[in-house]
């Protein structure tokens, strides 16, 4: 099927597109966390071995390490926060609607999160398992077991747009991210 657009309407922070036949929801977040020095927490999760042994997160505390670990670690809990925000929504308002298409659209500058760690969480949501390499697998797992978090796996696609503070346009979209590629 290819659905003709029919009317579009917004606020703020999301988008239902009314399709011929179909009805669409993007929901429009951005993540951007505020500047902090996190270098202790960092150190902490190193000596607590809360990365997974064949993971390696290196920061250098003179090198904006703390700043770098903060925002990696910040702009993923938001995509977890975002998610299930989204999905709660679409339990609630669009459970009845058969033929509908989601969307959790997700901007970045390109220096606080980028695409390679949005793959991750994208593997995790879809598999119920993280990637290999995801630094964060641990200690998101931990999260989501304290929580009791279950995915719907309602959420049909994730968009990514990097828009560089210096640009008036995003420089690279991607509507629909997929999980990294296994190399073997």
């Amino acid at each position: 099927m290819n659905p003709q657009l029919m009317a579009v309407t917004s606020d703020s922070t999301s988008t239902w597109i009314y399709l011929k036949g179909q009805l669409g929801y993007v929901e429009v977040k951005t993540i951007h966390p505020t500047t902090q020095d996190d270098w202790e927490k960092y150190q902490a999760a190193l000596n607590n071995q809360r990365f997974p042994k064949n993971t390696y997160l290196i920061l250098e505390n003179e090198w904006l390490g703390g700043e770098l670990y903060h925002n990696a670690y910040a702009s993923r809990t938001k995509m977890l926060d975002y998610t299930l925000d989204l999905e709660g929504k679409i339990e609630s308002c669009l459970s009845n609607v058969s033929e509908r298409l989601t969307f959790l659209m997700l901007f970045t500058n390109g220096f606080y999160w980028h695409l390679e760690e949005l793959e991750d969480f994208i593997f995790f949501y879809l598999n119920g398992a993280h990637f290999q390499g995801d630094p964060f697998a641990s200690m998101e797992e931990f999260v989501v077991k304290e929580k009791k978090i279950m995915f719907r796996k309602s959420i049909d696609h994730f968009a990514f747009f990097r828009r560089p503070k210096t640009e008036m346009k995003p420089n690279k979209v991607i509507w629909s991210v997929t999980s990294p590629n296994i190399p073997y």
